[in-house]
């Protein structure tokens, strides 16, 4: 079913209502869950309009350096970094530089630790007193119930030129994103924003063409010498409205349907709706 969403009454930003019965079912989800299972471990091509595919890793980091002035050295905190794909990516083109994983399964530990210079911490990033130059959360955010707090212990967390670098569903074109069970909460470039100057942050970049449906996002505590491209439209909570709207009508339609229903494909969409007919 549609989960029961929360929504802001001063700025319009959309949350799961977290309550026990959510939780326990969470809980259940992550007690089997296995990042990239399907995969062998490997994480998901992204193909180009032209049909040439890259790992979302290199796409990230191809765009990172490309809008940010990376030094030679530094120290670099990925928070939820999994297996390690993007840390990987990273040192292959920045050896010299310390990387820190962080994540909460005891699964990670070697593959993290056998990448060069890096290091894997089993705990609250919130924990570390650290200062790093780079902070990343790659499809981190969504996962997090009190973001601004998140946000403000990374700034807490950044040297004083460092940068903070986000990306997460893009809720105004990834309609299924509302029903994703571990998403709590869901973001515009609207949100984005806000979030970022409620936490005192700079918005040094921002866009939604880089992965399709996903927002690709800088931050900063001083203002960076960075191609810049912040704002949101102002269409963003019709559009939320429109993609809410969807869904009940397709929750709608099932649970009135009593014939049979093909459903191609098992992407979130699909998987959602095969719940219904099972």
């Amino acid at each position: 079913m549609v989960p029961i969403l929360q929504k802001c009454e001063k700025c319009g930003f959309l949350q799961k209502l977290v309550d026990n019965d959510y939780l326990d079912n969470v809980s259940s989800l992550y007690r089997e869950y296995q990042i990239y299972n399907q995969g062998n471990n490997e994480e998901q091509l992204i193909f180009d309009r032209r049909g040439q595919s890259k790992s979302r890793s290199e796409i990230i980091f191809e765009n990172l350096k490309k809008r940010c002035a990376i030094p030679k050295e530094g120290k670099l905190a990925e928070v939820g970094c999994g297996f390690g794909k993007f840390l990987k990516v990273f040192n292959e083109n920045f050896p010299d530089w310390h990387l820190h994983g962080f994540d909460l399964g005891d699964q990670y530990t070697d593959t993290i630790n056998s990448i060069q210079n890096a290091k894997y911490y089993k705990n609250d990033f919130g924990i570390t007193k650290e200062k790093y130059d780079l902070i990343i959360g790659i499809h981190l955010l969504e996962h997090v119930d009190d973001p601004l707090e998140f946000l403000n212990i990374c700034k807490d967390r950044l040297e004083e030129n460092g940068l903070i670098f986000m990306q997460m569903p893009n809720i105004t074109t990834s309609t299924f994103d509302l029903i994703i069970a571990d998403h709590i909460s869901h973001f515009s470039v609207k949100d984005v924003t806000q979030l970022a100057n409620s936490a005192g942050l700079n918005v040094e970049f921002i866009s939604d063409e880089i992965i399709s449906k996903e927002l690709f996002c800088i931050f900063s505590n001083s203002r960076q010498k960075i191609q810049k491209k912040a704002g949101y439209r102002k269409n963003d909570c019709g559009q939320i409205n429109v993609n809410l709207n969807i869904l009940r009508s397709f929750e709608k339609f099932c649970q009135l349907e009593n014939e049979s229903v093909y459903i191609f494909g098992s992407s979130i969409g699909g998987s959602w709706l095969s719940r219904y007919f099972s």
